[in-house]
C-alpha cells in the first residue's frame, strides 16, 4: 500500500507540474482539414438544425488577464451577416449557441484592442461544439490564421488501440437490447447465456468508457450510438480485461432545447419492449431521463445423453434427460443524469441508475437410466420452479475540466453501486426404480427440496484521469483508480423429511460466505511520433487482494494478495506498447503488445458443492491461481473508396490457464464432479478479418471472419484444433423510405479441454419503414430458420456426453419509434418569438 501511495503522489505531482507549464493560449483548437461529410440532407448544411456552439475566453495578450464585456460576433461566411453573438463575462468567458452549420467567422472587438477574427467550420458530428481556447488580443497582436475543421464519420474505423463500428443504422436491434446489437457486430459472438465473447473469450462490458455491472439484455439498443471493440486494451484500462473490451458509446444530447424518443415493440413469445428518453438542455443545465422495460418468455428445448464408463460395467451405464425449460424475464431500467456547467470548462455530472427485474424458470425434466444391456433401470421426472428477483442502484458523481488546448482534460469520478438479489426454488423428483425385470418389480421414491438463496453487494469505485496533448504528436495520460467490493451470499438446501413432516436443512449442500475484493491501480501512458511511427507506451501497476470467509465455521476459504513481496512484483506490473504507421494515403499498419491478469471469480473458488442433476455436481477450487496473459497483435487497415478492410493476426499466451474439468466425485464414482484447475501454459493464435463494402449508393455489405487455433493440456489431458466464426450483414435501402437488413452467422466446431461444441448457423431479417424524419416502423424475424442451438460434447475417461441448450427460439417482433424535439436555447425564459422561430417545425431533431 505504501508503494501505491508513493506512486499515486508521484503521478499527481507530475500532473500538477504539467498543468503549471501550460500556456494559457494553448494550441490552435479546431485546426485540421478534410472533406465534407456524407449523408447530408437535401439542400446540404443550410437545412441542418441550428445547434452549433462556440465558446472560449478573451484575454489580454500581454498580461493574460481576462477581458470583460468584449464583443464576440459570429458572422456567416462569406457574406458577414450576423448569426449570433454575445459579450464576455467578468472572467472573459463567452458561450454562443444556436449557430448554423457550415463556415463561420468569429470577430472579437473591444475598446483599446485590435480587432480579432478567424474562420471556423461547424460540421456534425465531431465539430458541432468547439472550444476556441483562450483568444489573446492586444494593440500589437497579429491576426491568427484562419482554419477550417471538418470530419467524416465512417462506419468502420481503426484507432491506435480500438476498432469503431457505427451501429446507428442497425435496424435488427430496433426496440431490442444491446444483446440484439451484438449479433451483427463483427468479431463478436453471443454465448448460450447471452454474454458477449470476443475472439472466443469473455469480453468486459463498458459504457462510455467505464465498467458496468449491467448485462447486455438490460441495456436498451435505442441509446447506443457506436461500439468500440478494444481487442488488446492498453495500460489505461484494468489489467483484468483479458478478453478485450466492448465499449458502448451512448447517444449524447448536444442541442439546446428539448428532444427525445419513444418506442415500443411487441413480438411472439411474449416479447415486449418499451423505451422513453427525454433530453432538456439550457445552459448551464443538461438533463437526461431514460426508462426502458423489457419482457420475454423463452420456452426452450434441452437434452443430455450420457454413456458412463465404469470399471466392471457397473450400472447405471446410461443416463438420459430431456427438458423443456420456460424462462420468463421482466427487466426495467431507469436513469436520470444532470450536467451542470460551472463555466465553459468545468462541468459536474450527477447520475442515478435503478435496475430491477424478475427472471423465473419453470423446467420439466424427464430422465431414465439404462444398464449395459440397454434395459431401463430407473425412470422419472423432476420439476424445477425457480423465482429470482434483483435490484441494483447506482449513484455516480463526476467532474470534468477542459483547457484551452484541445484534448487536454482532467476528470474525476466517484461511483457507488448497491445490488441485492433473491432466489427461491422448489424441486420435486419422482423416481421409479425397476428392481427386477422378471417378474417386473418397481419401487417408487419421491424427493422434494426447497432452496432459498440471496446475495447483496456494495461496490465503490474512485477514479482520477488526466490527459495532456503536449503538442500535435505527443500526448501524456495518467490516472489512479481504486475499486472495492464486498459481497455476501447465502444458500440453504432443504430436503423434505417424511418422518419429521418438514424440510430439513442439509449443511453439506448449503453455504454462506463473505467475499471482499480490493484493487488499487495507477497508470501512465506516453504517446508520440518517431521516424514516421506513432507509438504509445504505457505501464500499469495493480495491487489486488481477495479474501473469503465461509460460515458457520468462519473458515478462510479463498485468499490472494498481489504483490505479496518483491519476488512477485512483476505479477503486479502490466506494460503495453502500440506502434502505428501510415503507409501511403489509405493504408495503416499496427503492432501492439500488453500483459494482463485473469483473477478467478468466487464461483470458481467457492468449495461448496452444488447439485446440478442426479449424477452431476459442481464445486469450486480454492487453490486456483490467477492466469497471467501476454497478448500481441498485428493489424492492417485499408480504405479504398467507400470500402474498409481490417486484417488482424493475434497471439495469446496464457500462463497457468484456468479451465473447467470433469472428474468422478471422490465419495461416489457414479457421480461426475465439474470443477476448475490451473492447466499448463498454452498459446492461442488466429486471424480476424473485417470487410465493409459499399455496393452502389444504397447497399452496404459487412463481413467478418475469425479463425483460431487452440491447444489445451494438463498433466494428463490434451486437446487441440482449429475453430472459426463468420458473420455477414446486408443493409439495402430499397426506396428512400424502405430499408431491408439481412444478417447471418456461422460458428464452427470449438475445442474445449475435454470435448467440443458442435457447429451452428443462424440468420435474422428486418425491414424498416420511415414515415418521415420523426417516426418509423420496424418488423424483424429472429432466427429465421429456427436453427440456433448450443450443443456441447464431452469426452472423458469416465463418460461421454452430448448436451443441448437452446436459449432463444424463432420469434417475430414489430416495433414503432417516434422522435420529437425543438431547438431552443432559452426554453425556460419568456421572450417574444422571432419570425424564424415561429416558422420552425416542432421536430427539428
Amino acid at each position: 500500500m505504501k508503494k501505491l501511495i508513493t506512486l499515486s503522489l508521484f503521478l499527481f505531482l507530475a500532473a500538477s507540474t504539467i498543468l503549471q507549464a501550460q500556456r494559457p493560449g494553448g494550441g490552435t483548437p479546431g485546426a485540421g482539414g478534410g472533406r465534407m461529410p456524407g449523408g447530408m440532407p437535401p439542400g446540404g448544411l443550410k437545412n441542418l438544425p441550428k445547434i452549433g456552439r462556440l465558446y472560449g475566453k478573451i484575454v489580454d495578450a500581454d498580461n493574460k488577464q481576462p477581458i470583460p464585456y468584449a464583443s464576440v460576433a459570429i458572422l456567416g461566411f462569406p457574406k458577414d451577416s450576423v448569426v449570433g453573438g454575445s459579450l464576455t463575462q467578468d472572467n472573459g468567458d463567452f458561450n454562443i449557441e444556436g449557430l448554423p452549420m457550415g463556415p463561420l467567422k468569429v470577430k472579437v472587438t473591444s475598446l483599446g484592442y485590435t480587432d480579432f477574427s478567424k474562420r471556423v467550420m461547424v460540421i456534425p458530428p465531431d465539430n458541432v461544439e468547439q472550444d476556441l481556447g483562450n483568444i489573446a488580443i492586444s494593440a500589437n497582436a497579429k491576426l491568427l490564421n484562419s482554419v477550417e475543421v471538418v470530419a467524416q464519420k465512417s462506419t468502420l474505423q481503426m484507432g491506435i488501440d480500438r476498432k469503431i463500428f457505427n451501429v446507428e443504422k442497425n435496424i435488427n436491434s430496433q426496440g431490442g437490447t444491446a444483446e440484439d446489437v451484438m449479433k451483427t457486430v463483427p468479431s463478436v459472438t453471443v454465448d448460450a447465456d447471452g454474454n458477449a465473447q470476443l475472439r472466443n473469450n469473455s469480453a468486459t462490458l463498458y459504457i462510455d468508457g467505464k465498467p458496468t455491472t449491467l448485462a447486455l439484455n438490460q441495456i436498451p439498443a435505442n441509446q447506443i450510438e457506436q461500439i468500440e471493440i478494444i481487442t488488446n486494451p492498453s495500460a489505461k484500462f484494468d489489467a483484468s480485461t483479458t478478453g478485450g473490451i466492448l465499449n458502448l458509446v451512448m447517444k449524447k444530447n448536444t442541442a439546446p432545447g428539448y428532444n427525445g424518443i419513444v418506442s415500443a415493440s411487441a413480438g411472439t413469445g411474449n416479447h415486449y419492449n418499451g423505451f422513453g428518453n427525454l433530453n432538456i438542455k439550457q445552459a448551464p443545465f443538461n438533463l437526461s431521463l431514460n426508462y426502458n422495460i423489457n419482457a420475454a418468455d423463452q420456452p426452450t428445448d434441452g437434452y443430455s445423453y450420457r454413456v458412463n464408463h465404469f470399471p466392471g460395467g457397473r450400472i447405471p451405464a446410461y443416463f438420459n434427460t430431456t427438458n423443456r425449460p420456460d424462462n420468463a424475464r421482466l427487466f426495467s431500467f431507469g436513469r436520470v443524469a444532470l450536467d451542470y456547467s460551472l463555466n465553459n470548462r468545468n462541468t459536474i455530472t450527477l447520475a442515478e441508475n435503478i435496475f430491477a427485474g424478475n427472471f423465473n424458470i419453470d423446467d420439466k425434466q424427464y430422465f431414465n437410466t439404462l444398464n449395459t444391456g440397454l434395459d431401463t433401470t430407473t425412470y422419472g421426472n423432476r420439476n424445477f420452479a425457480t423465482h429470482n428477483h434483483f435490484n441494483n442502484y447506482g449513484t455516480e458523481l463526476g467532474w470534468r475540466k477542459t483547457y484551452p488546448k484541445k484534448g487536454q482534460e482532467l476528470t474525476a469520478n466517484l461511483k457507488y453501486e448497491y445490488s441485492k438479489s433473491s432466489s427461491i426454488s422448489d424441486n420435486l423428483t419422482n423416481t421409479d426404480s425397476i428392481q427386477s425385470l422378471s417378474p417386473r418389480m418397481i419401487s417408487l421414491s419421491r424427493e422434494t427440496d426447497h432452496n432459498v438463496g440471496g446475495s447483496h453487494s456494495n461496490q465503490l469505485t474512485l477514479q482520477l484521469d488526466y490527459t495532456n496533448p503536449v503538442n500535435d504528436s505527443t500526448k501524456i495520460e495518467m490516472g489512479v483508480r481504486s475499486f472495492m467490493n464486498h459481497n455476501t451470499s447465502d444458500f440453504q438446501y432443504n430436503i423434505y423429511n417424511d418422518n419429521a413432516q418438514d424440510f430439513i436443512n442439509i449443511p453439506s449442500l448449503s453455504n454462506h460466505y463473505d467475499l471482499t475484493s480490493l484493487i488499487n491501480a495507477a497508470y501512465f501512458t506516453y504517446s508520440s511520433r518517431l521516424h514516421g511511427w506513432n507509438y504509445q507506451a504505457g505501464l500499469r501497476f495493480e495491487q489486488s487482494s481477495l479474501t473469503g470467509v465461509q460460515s458457520p465455521s468462519e473458515t478462510k476459504v479463498t485468499a490472494y494478495n498481489y504483490p505479496s513481496g518483491v519476488s512477485d512484483l512483476p505479477n503486479a506490473l502490466f506494460p503495453s506498447l502500440f506502434l502505428t504507421r501510415k503507409v501511403g494515403t489509405n493504408d495503416d499498419i499496427q503492432f501492439n503488445f500488453s500483459r494482463k491478469i485473469h483473477r478467478p471469480d468466487f464461483m470458481a473458488l467457492m468449495p461448496t458443492l452444488i447439485v446440478l442433476d442426479k449424477f452431476t455436481y459442481r464445486q469450486g477450487n480454492p487453490t486456483l491461481k490467477p492466469e497471467l496473459i501476454n497478448l500481441a497483435e498485428f493489424n492492417y487497415s485499408k480504405l479504398f473508396g467507400q470500402n474498409n478492410l481490417i486484417f488482424s493476426l493475434y497471439l495469446r499466451n496464457i500462463e497457468q490457464q484456468i479451465t473447467n474439468i470433469t472428474i468422478p466425485y471422490p465419495a461416489d464414482p457414479t457421480i461426475n464432479l465439474s470443477t476448475f484447475v490451473n492447466a499448463n501454459s498454452t498459446t492461442i493464435y488466429g486471424t480476424d478479418i473485417t470487410l465493409k463494402v459499399q455496393l452502389g449508393k444504397n447497399v452496404e455489405w459487412t463481413n467478418s471472419f475469425n479463425g483460431f487455433n487452440v491447444n489445451l493440456s494438463t498433466d494428463t489431458i490434451h486437446n487441440s484444433g482449429w475453430s472459426a466464426n463468420a458473420k455477414t450483414n446486408f443493409s439495402i435501402k430499397v426506396t428512400p423510405t424502405w430499408t431491408l437488413q439481412l444478417s447471418g452467422a456461422y460458428e464452427s466446431k470449438r475445442i474445449n479441454l475435454q470435448g467440443y461444441t458442435k457447429p451452428q448457423a443462424f440468420s435474422d431479417i428486418s425491414v424498416k419503414k420511415d414515415f418521415n424524419r420523426f417516426s418509423s416502423l420496424t418488423l424483424s424475424v429472429n432466427d429465421v430458420f429456427d436453427s440456433r442451438r448450443n450443443i456441447n460434447v464431452l469426452q472423458t475417461t469416465f463418460y461421454d456426453q452430448e448436451q443441448l441448450r437452446r436459449r432463444e427460439t424463432r420469434f417475430v417482433k414489430l416495433g414503432f419509434s417516434f422522435r420529437f424535439g425543438k431547438m431552443d436555447a432559452s426554453i425556460f425564459r419568456k421572450r417574444k418569438p422571432t419570425d424564424d422561430q415561429q416558422q420552425q417545425a416542432p421536430g427539428d431533431f
